[in-house]
């Protein structure tokens, strides 16, 4: 069963509305994507976080209309189904859940890529990463059918050792959400999916949320 979704009604109410602007980045997940504040891309890109809690796919489903309100994105960078997996869920059902979430998305941002990240190991639950490897396989695969999804397998990849440790310099003392050299990479493969050359300016932690800081759900 899926948890309620309403126990984020309040945070979800609490994002501001963006402007309609055409060609933007609009980020979607749960707390991971929350706590991300990437630095400044060209001006006149607009980039909408609207990541929260400790969110399932099936959160992300039911505040669709307050996810895309007032944006109208290019590219969509989705990171969720880690909380899905730690509930017990199985990597195929998230898959379902995850594929019929993104259908609606494309239809509802008629023109956006939607760039899948591949879930990343966690210090803290080295037991679930024959689930998350295979959630990613799964992943891959989904995107392989759609023209505008797109898979990015760096975010497991580049941050294990030797193909199954988690990286520990990635992450921050929870040892479940990243640190600044994390979504250092993270802003570097969102650079690598836009079509122009980007400037390259770095992460800087001192502009990143405060959730930084602070405890977050999952």
């Amino acid at each position: 069963m899926n948890p309620d979704p309403e126990r984020y009604r309040h945070e979800v109410a609490s994002f501001a509305v963006a402007r309609a602007e055409q060609g933007g980045i609009l980020l979607l997940g749960s707390s991971s994507v929350r706590r991300f504040d990437p630095p400044g891309f060209p001006e006149g890109l607009a980039i909408v976080n609207r990541g929260f809690g400790g969110a399932h796919v099936s959160d992300l489903q039911y505040y669709m209309d307050e996810l895309l309100r007032g944006v109208r994105p290019s590219l969509v960078v989705l990171y969720c189904g880690e909380n899905d997996l730690w509930a017990g869920k199985s990597p195929a059902r998230v898959i379902l859940e995850m594929e019929a979430f993104a259908e609606e998305l494309s239809r509802r941002a008629p023109g956006a890529s939607i760039l899948m990240f591949a879930l990343r190991p966690s210090l803290c639950f080295p037991e679930r990463i024959p689930e998350q490897e295979a959630f990613n396989a799964m992943l891959d695969e989904l995107c392989r059918r759609h023209d505008a999804w797109v898979y990015e397998p760096a975010t497991y990849d580049r941050f294990v050792i030797d193909g199954r440790w988690a990286d520990v310099s990635l992450f921050d003392r929870d040892g479940i959400h990243m640190n600044e050299k994390g979504y250092a990479i993270w802003t570097e493969l969102i650079r690598n999916h836009l079509p122009q050359p980007l400037p390259d300016r770095g992460y800087q932690p001192e502009t990143a949320h405060a959730s930084l800081t602070r405890p977050v759900p999952r």
